[in-house]
């Protein structure tokens, strides 16, 4: 036996040595907790190899500081599957132009139905719209060059937890309501967004209609609209049956926190500049609604936090630091409803958004939901609720508020100070301006599409023809001619 005893080259050492380190690896994660848990598509090994440090992984003070930290939490293989498991957040209803999501693993150009995970950063480019489906039922709508990312998406047995930072531009935050929206008989305003690749939507376009041959043009327009309303509040009714949970929302900004439980908020971010906000009450679809949720603003700093209460359908303007809040009524206000006017009615949209949630969302309601399935099957964590104050989603939002708000007053001051420097050294930088950029080409295309023809000619003591009323009439006799 002892014949065989040899001396070995170092660079054979080295290779053993790396081998014992690899296999270690995997010895402890198998044995370091009995009942490890797993989210959809996750495997056993928890090595990143994509973005493994070789010097890192042969260096032995480095495995032995791992070691003993492994064995000081028994639990680390779950806590880091929990970690690495980037959870969908919602999909992308419609992107008119160019779109682009921001991944860990890349960048990429998105439209119908692409996925959007936790931490990606979804934005637009000039003359660029989207309309994004949120799992729990939100709707959030980018106007061109802005920006969102949705950082954290979380749910318990009794209600969904989002938290997201509008990074810039003008972003649309509609929570869903369970209210039946006011029926119109009028064209939508997001016209861009009237023709969707849902094929829900597609069957009931294409259904057999009453037509009126007396006035063919009103029965396939005006009152065509209105129907597409009775079909939303249809859904609207068929859904409340077992869509009955709220939703606790941290939005962050440059300069400030909104914090509120089923929000809807239009929010313009501008960098190195103020930013402008406003509650949107669900009247806006619905003239019967008093009632609304209420938001607060929490200002920036390293003190004790404050809020400030908001009021329902109006705008709110915040300093470049986050220091000061004030009501807004300056010249910027008719431009902010020139934008508003594009979301004034979106039937088309919100019918897809009843269709999405019965589609995706729908095990995510009710009283009690299977962890194991949730986890596996759809790759979700199942928190404690938030009235539970030992809980995990209770200390999560708590730490999530300090924490904020502290980042964010740092990243403030830090991006006050590069301003300073650079008009010092008579460097650019930027300072966004609220413009028609944000809305032009939604309203263009609005405008194209409505029938201003006979609107305008409604104004006037000239006759009103047959050629002008009525549509159809006018090109079937011009192909008489």
């Amino acid at each position: 036996m002892f014949g065989s005893i040899r001396f070995v080259k170092d660079s054979d050492l080295n290779r053993y040595l790396w081998l014992v380190l690899i296999i270690s690896q995997f010895m402890v994660i198998s044995l370091s907790h009995s009942e490890e848990i797993f989210y959809k598509g996750q495997t056993k090994s928890l090595i990143d190899w994509q973005n493994l440090d070789p010097n890192e992984w042969l260096d032995f003070n480095y495995w032995k500081r791992d070691q003993l930290y492994r064995k000081k939490f028994p639990d680390w293989a779950n806590v880091q599957r929990d970690k690495n498991n980037l959870e969908e957040v919602g999909r992308i209803i419609k992107c008119v132009g160019n779109c682009i999501n921001e991944r860990h693993d890349g960048v990429f150009k998105v439209g119908f139905y692409s996925k959007v995970y936790e931490t990606n950063e979804l934005r637009t480019e000039d003359n660029s719209y989207a309309w994004v489906f949120l799992m729990n039922g939100t709707l959030v709508r980018l106007s061109p060059n802005s920006s969102i990312t949705f950082n954290e998406f979380n749910m318990s047995n009794q209600e969904f937890f989002l938290y997201s930072r509008i990074n810039y531009g003008n972003i649309l935050w509609l929570s869903r309501e369970t209210n039946e929206v006011e029926v119109s008989s009028l064209r939508e305003t997001d016209s861009l967004f009237s023709v969707l690749q849902i094929s829900e939507i597609d069957e009931w376009l294409n259904r057999e209609k009453e037509l009126d041959e007396k006035d063919l043009f009103e029965s396939l327009t005006r009152a065509e609209y209105s129907k597409q309303y009775d079909y939303l509040n249809k859904l609207i009714k068929e859904n409340n049956e077992w869509a009955n949970k709220p939703t606790k929302l941290i939005l962050s900004l440059p300069n400030g926190l909104i914090i509120g439980q089923d929000l809807s908020m239009e929010l313009v971010v501008l960098l190195g500049n103020q930013t402008f906000f406003k509650q949107r009450g669900f009247d806006v679809y619905n003239s019967a609604i008093t009632t609304f949720p209420t938001g607060e603003y929490i200002k920036l700093g390293f003190d004790e936090a404050q809020s400030y209460p908001l009021s329902p359908n109006t705008w709110y303007e915040v300093d470049f630091r986050g220091k000061n809040i004030d009501k807004y009524e300056g010249d910027l206000i008719h431009s902010f409803q020139i934008g508003e006017l594009v979301t004034r009615r979106i039937p088309t949209v919100m019918v897809a958004r009843e269709l999405w949630l019965r589609k995706f969302s729908q095990v995510f309601y009710g009283k009690t939901i299977d962890e194991k399935i949730l986890r596996e099957e759809m790759g979700y964590r199942l928190w404690k609720d938030l009235a539970d104050e030992k809980g995990d989603l209770f200390l999560r939002y708590n730490y999530l508020l300090e924490f904020i708000r502290k980042l964010e007053s740092q990243s403030i001051g830090a991006y006050a100070t590069y301003i300073e420097e650079s008009k010092k050294e008579g460097l650019p930088y930027e300072l966004m301006e609220y413009g028609p950029k944000y809305y032009s080409k939604a309203m263009a295309d609005y405008s194209v599409r409505r029938e201003s023809d006979f609107w305008g000619m409604a104004k006037s003591d000239r006759k009103i023809l047959n050629s002008t009323r009525r549509k159809f009439w006018r090109i079937i006799h011009e192909n008489n001619r």
